[in-house]
């Protein structure tokens, strides 16, 4: 058996079928099994349909870079996401997907089907759960640590408990079926934890960041993907003494930045896209 050093995964689907969820829990997972990862994601402007895709890259002793054309794992939640980059895995790569999803993908010859859907069911999960159901199968192929998975899922689903163990029980069935596909896969995961490591996304840094900084006023209008600067900054204004506001607009938040800076105080305003 040889261990991995490397992984790069991409999970697809359709928005609102739990893209982004698979795709840090499996990002969170690869940490606590001592990996180096970095993920980014792209999603459309609709809450549901159209294509999403969430890319981790995980290394080990190196830092991982997540920008790469080859892929070793594929892990669709729908036909379109194997039609899409199936071409783009590497000689050994394959793509995993529930049964119903490979039975339209005949042309595929790198496609590991298991009964994703049936194994939900029978748990009593609701049919989004496919997305941990495949994910933990991977895990299973590759030899990872279910406790680790586990352990991802419980931090991602952190303040909803019956959520969280139910998608813990999907995550237990879906290791189980993925381990008895093992053989398919000739390198297996690492598993040596590293103690306590950060995986934070980029408005998680940002937001940091401005308090390191010494911020002390930030405006800002809602608009993804900016967003979650303004929701952070908002939940701990009172622990760290600053003024947050709600802007009716982006100009209007950008003038408030401005004139709290004009005053001295050291302010920022976040915006993006149609902003």
């Amino acid at each position: 058996m040889f261990e991995r050093s490397e992984l790069l995964l991409l999970v697809g689907g359709p928005a609102g079928s739990g893209v982004f969820a698979t795709g840090t829990i499996a990002a969170k997972s690869l940490v606590y099994h001592g990996y180096n990862v970095f993920a980014t994601n792209e999603y459309p402007s609709l809450i549901r349909g159209g294509h999403q895709w969430f890319l981790v890259a995980a290394r080990w002793n190196e830092a991982a870079l997540a920008h790469r054309k080859a892929l070793d794992v594929v892990l669709a939640l729908d036909s379109r996401t194997a039609e899409l980059y199936a071409s783009k895995l590497k000689e050994e790569g394959f793509v995993v997907c529930d049964k119903k999803v490979a039975s339209s993908l005949s042309n595929f010859n790198r496609v590991v089907s298991l009964p994703l859907s049936q194994l939900v069911s029978e748990v009593g999960a609701p049919p989004v759960a496919v997305n941990v159901a495949g994910l933990a199968a991977l895990f299973g192929m590759l030899g990872g640590s279910l406790e680790q998975l586990q352990a991802a899922i419980r931090s991602y689903y952190r303040g909803r408990e019956k959520l969280a163990e139910l998608n813990v029980k999907v995550a237990e069935v879906g290791y189980a079926a993925g381990s008895k596909l093992s053989d398919r896969v000739a390198t297996k995961l690492k598993c040596v934890p590293r103690g306590r490591r950060l995986l934070i996304d980029g408005n998680s840094a940002v937001a940091l960041g401005l308090l390191a900084g010494g911020l002390s006023f930030f405006a800002a209008y809602p608009i993804t993907p900016a967003s979650p600067i303004l929701h952070l900054l908002a939940e701990v204004q009172r622990e760290a003494g600053i003024t947050v506001i709600q802007a009716e607009c982006e100009l209007a938040a950008i003038n408030m930045a401005i004139g709290a800076a004009f005053a001295g105080a050291r302010a920022a305003v976040a915006t993006s896209g149609p902003g």
